[in-house]
């Protein structure tokens, strides 16, 4: 099994995340799905990669919203502080 978090855009209500939900489940190899309005997050369990993420991407836009791979703020948040630091010696 191959777990993949998307990370949704434009999602507003519960009927917006049972939309997505349900066509997620269309995509061949797709075994779980779990769509969190909250938190603008897709849950997918995939057979071992038998999906790919461009088809649940397409998936979601067939749907009428945006997906992406999800980035942990862990990844984004090193990033920044990398840039920081660069700002910092590019100044002195």
């Amino acid at each position: 099994m191959t777990n993949t978090i998307l990370s949704i855009e434009g999602m507003h209500c519960a009927s917006c995340a049972s939309r997505i939900e349900k066509k997620l489940k269309t995509v061949p190899g797709v075994q779980f799905v779990s769509v969190n309005l909250a938190s603008h997050k897709a849950y997918v369990q995939t057979e071992d990669q038998q999906t790919d993420l461009p088809a649940l991407e397409k998936a979601v836009r067939a749907a009428g919203y945006t997906a992406h791979l999800y980035v942990s703020n862990d990844h984004a948040r090193t990033y920044q502080e990398h840039e920081t630091q660069f700002g910092w010696r590019l100044i002195l």
